[in-house]
């Protein structure tokens, strides 16, 4: 266990590091390019890595209240249906060890990321133009089924798996 804690200190203090120089790297080039081409530099990258950072901390909530979700929720011992959550369901999220995404009904993402200090309706966009959501033109969501059976049909937030990986 305390193995697996200096790992993971390790890696994000090389996670930080690696930031600290990207920074610095890009205030070299900046001085270089002019204030107007430097300012939209810098948000940019200000602006993927929050990106990036919000992912991992909305993965990182959905991993700490999986039973908040629709496929990994407990069930009633005598009637075996699933267990409504206090607060609710947050979504979808296959058990099955190869799923593909986490389904977010919109509204309870939404509550997360300002939980988190997000702004949401920014964050979603820039998921979606990364290509780390599946979303429909001109939108943050697609449409899914969530019971299994017929035609997908309610709009959630579905945060790709491979996305995920890519920015862990």
């Amino acid at each position: 266990m305390k193995k697996n804690l200096v790992v993971a200190e390790n890696s994000e203090n090389y996670r930080s590091g690696v930031t600290e120089a990207a920074v610095h790297a890009l205030e070299l080039v900046c001085t270089s390019l002019g204030e107007d081409v430097a300012e939209q530099i810098s948000r940019a990258f200000i602006s993927r890595i929050a990106e990036a950072r919000a992912l991992r901390e909305v993965i990182a909530w959905a991993h700490s209240r999986e039973e908040a979700f629709i496929g990994r929720h407990q069930a009633d011992l005598r009637t075996d249906r699933a267990r409504v959550p206090a607060s609710g369901w947050m979504g979808c999220w296959s058990q099955d060890s190869d799923w593909q995404s986490i389904s977010f009904f919109p509204h309870a993402l939404n509550r997360v990321l300002r939980d988190l200090g997000y702004q949401p309706e920014t964050v979603l966009r820039g998921w979606r133009d990364r290509g780390w959501i599946l979303a429909e033109q001109g939108r943050c969501t697609t449409n899914v089924n969530i019971d299994g059976e017929g035609e997908p049909d309610v709009s959630m937030v579905s945060v790709l798996r491979q996305s995920i990986r890519e920015e862990a």
